[in-house]
């Protein structure tokens, strides 16, 4: 059993979730950095919203970034665009074990030099990019891929055990994930309004999520705001359970990402559903993604026939 264990523990699992979160995160950090570039100098700026000196003197001073380094607004500017060319090499897959460690020390300090303007997502972002420092993120869709060693009676202790590191960082993901999902749904289901149904419909009713029109119409159809508290419940409750199942498994994906495709459209979450779709890529394994590049290629394959037939009736119709 424990040679079994240190076996399969010894090759790396999960390379392709890894990859398409790396390019994931890149894209959404390089998203949010880009469509705040014309406000920087506000937002993390030493003269901005939140000054310098008030960063200093605040409860995360404990916390060492590479804004302790300097106040200057050029090693300000500095940071920044680097941070920019970094994300950028990390999403093209250019050397993403150093890459990776980079993309967290210079968020890392982005988000405690004004974590204000930062949100749950952000948050989860944060540590997940932290449990990603240590595992082998290139492996697919990498311009430099970190091609892992597949025989493991030819690897070296140092290659099994940075395998075994790989593995641990993907599963804490992976964990952190599920864990998000079940505590939301414990405490929902001790809510009031989650019990009778009605806790979407005072969520659309909030005027921060307020969408005119759309959240309108969707509180006015009650089927829909039941069936959406219930289900959500549902699904994050039993999202444990769900996820081991290999059958069930893509039933409670669709679910949650479902249910963060309607958060982003209705509610405006749109950088937090992102984050937290991306983080669900790390709960299929290679052998899952395989199969689902397979159904991709059926349906690919039968649009064409379809489309060819079309063709062929249309003509045989002119003629």
């Amino acid at each position: 059993m424990i040679q079994r264990f240190i076996e399969w523990s010894s090759k790396e699992r999960l390379l392709i979730g890894a990859s398409l979160i790396r390019v994931q995160f890149a894209l959404i950090l390089l998203t949010f950095f880009i469509l705040n570039y014309g406000q920087r100098d506000l937002l993390w700026g030493p003269d901005g919203i939140w000054s310098y000196g008030n960063f200093l003197s605040s409860h995360n001073n404990g916390i060492l970034n590479l804004f302790h380094f300097s106040a200057s607004n050029l090693f300000f500017e500095i940071l920044f665009h680097l941070f920019i060319v970094i994300l950028v090499l990390y999403l093209l897959g250019i050397r993403t074990r150093l890459t990776g460690l980079l993309v967290f020390i210079f968020f890392w300090s982005f988000y405690y030099r004004n974590p204000a303007i930062m949100n749950g997502g952000m948050n989860l972002l944060r540590l997940e990019l932290l449990y990603l420092m240590f595992a082998n993120t290139g492996a697919y869709l990498a311009l430099t891929p970190e091609k892992p060693v597949r025989d493991i009676m030819k690897k070296s202790l140092l290659e099994k055990m940075i395998a075994v590191l790989h593995n641990v960082a993907v599963m804490a993901v992976a964990l952190q994930i599920i864990l998000v999902y079940f505590t939301a749904g414990i405490y929902k289901v001790m809510g009031s309004y989650w019990q009778d149904g009605t806790a979407v419909y005072y969520a659309l009713r909030l005027h921060e999520f307020y969408w005119p029109g759309v959240n309108d119409w969707i509180w006015n159809q009650t089927w829909l705001v039941v069936l959406a508290s219930y289900g959500t419940i549902l699904i994050q409750v039993m999202f444990p359970a769900f996820i081991v199942h290999p059958k069930l498994k893509y039933f409670a994906l669709a679910g949650v990402v479902s249910m963060h495709i309607g958060i982003a459209f209705t509610m405006s979450l749109f950088f937090f559903s992102w984050i937290m779709i991306a983080s669900e890529m790390i709960l299929l394994n290679d052998e899952d993604y395989r199969k689902i590049k397979q159904w991709l290629r059926k349906l690919k394959e039968l649009a064409i026939y379809f489309r060819d037939h079309k063709l062929v009736f249309r003509y045989e119709e002119e003629k």
